[in-house]
């Protein structure tokens, strides 16, 4: 079988998100702050009359925040329902990846923190781990994650 992912870079390390989840890939445009939300919640932004929260993938993995460029681009997908939108450093290309260019993530690097990486694919440059989005957010940062997103609406809703 054949599938497609959208390959991105995230520092110097080349990832990926199967091309099914993606709804579309955006220019950075500047982001609300969600007060008191987890450091690798950028914030949100109004996409064509939808709220989109944006995870800054750098944070997650544990990077350093650094200031946008103009390579810097948002993923748009929905993760277990929720819309959600990945900064990313810089989109690279779409791969065509074929059934043998892709691996299962070797268990000793499975957890619950790494549910995030879907398979290890081999790019022909290289390998890049493919994110499984709904391995994203661990059960305890999607129910923080949530609340925090609720407790905005229920503010926003209340100043109109």
């Amino acid at each position: 079988m054949v599938e497609q992912k959208v390959l991105f870079h995230i520092d110097k390390e080349v990832y990926g998100i199967d091309i099914r989840y993606v709804r579309g890939i955006e220019k950075y445009v500047d982001v609300t702050p969600i007060p008191n939300a987890p450091d690798y919640i950028e914030g949100m932004i109004n996409l064509r009359g939808e709220i989109i929260p944006i995870l800054n993938l750098r944070r997650k993995f544990g990077l350093e925040k650094v200031r946008p460029t103009e390579e810097t681009s948002l993923i748009v997908s929905n993760s277990k329902g929720m819309p959600i939108a990945f900064e990313v450093d810089k989109v690279a290309e779409i791969l065509t990846l074929e059934d043998d260019k892709a691996h299962e993530v070797p268990e000793i690097v499975r957890s619950e923190k790494t549910d995030y990486a879907g398979v290890i694919a081999d790019t022909g440059k290289g390998l890049a781990v493919i994110l499984d989005i709904n391995g994203v957010f661990t059960r305890e940062e999607r129910k923080a994650f949530e609340k925090t997103l609720e407790s905005t609406q229920e503010a926003t809703n209340a100043e109109k």
